[in-house]
């Protein structure tokens, strides 16, 4: 007969920071319009999707990535529809992902 031991895990929370700290993931928190926010179905999960809240005429999504050069490239086709909390950092890639295009296209 196998005999199991009752092990203490950790709750979802602390276990998405600990692998937070381990993977220097950012948390990249983003206010959708609703009528946007439909559109991010699965993709949303590409991005470390972790917490969606309803805000009323927002959704607001938090996600855990390694990778702000992808999360910001993939906001951008929200447009104006978004609304970017944090990082700071992300929004300075974004600018910059803005500008380059505008120098393509002058």
């Amino acid at each position: 007969m196998d005999t199991f031991f009752k092990k203490k895990h950790p709750t979802l929370k602390e276990y998405l920071q600990q692998i937070a700290q381990e993977k220097k993931l950012e948390k990249v928190i983003v206010s959708f319009d609703k009528a946007v926010g439909k559109y991010t179905n699965n993709q949303k999960y590409f991005y470390g999707f972790v917490q969606e809240i309803d805000k009323g005429k927002k959704i607001e999504m938090t996600f855990l990535t390694p990778y702000l050069d992808g999360i910001a490239r993939w906001l951008l086709m929200f447009t104006n529809s978004i609304r970017i909390h944090s990082p700071k950092s992300l929004i300075s890639e974004i600018n910059q992902l803005v500008d380059e295009l505008k120098i393509n296209y002058k």
